[in-house]
């Protein structure tokens, strides 16, 4: 596990930064990037995302692949869909809190983003 910046003292894209020095140190040490999968699950996916498309903008060798399982990509506020009933964790104005706490607003729609390119995994359709 590669030493991160604490997120409760950082904005966003502190954790980005991490992951990109994360992996070009991997890349420096050798390793070759068909040879890494970056994965996360629900914030940790949405991470990985970030990642992988900072990787795209700086014209980086790409991973070979991303494991996503349940990834928060859109942090907007229009994106929260009603919790199901029963739930009693994830409810819209505490979903609306993290993001906030998360990124400054603000919040860029994912929409605007294309995935296309940053993982043999993600094609379009």
């Amino acid at each position: 596990m590669a030493p991160t910046t604490a997120s409760a003292e950082h904005a966003f894209h502190a954790a980005v930064d991490d992951a990109v020095a994360s992996f070009r140190g991997l890349l420096a040490k050798g390793v070759a990037p068909h040879d890494v999968v970056i994965a996360g699950d629900s914030a940790g996916g949405g991470l990985s995302v970030a990642a992988a498309l900072r990787l795209r903008e700086l014209a980086l060798p790409l991973p070979r692949a991303l494991v996503l399982f349940s990834p928060w990509v859109d942090l907007s506020p229009r994106s929260a869909a009603s919790p199901p009933p029963g739930e009693v964790m994830l409810t819209l104005p505490w979903i609306t809190q993290c993001a906030r706490a998360y990124v400054a607003p603000p919040i860029t729609p994912s929409a605007r983003l294309t995935l296309y390119g940053i993982s043999p995994a993600c094609r379009r359709r």
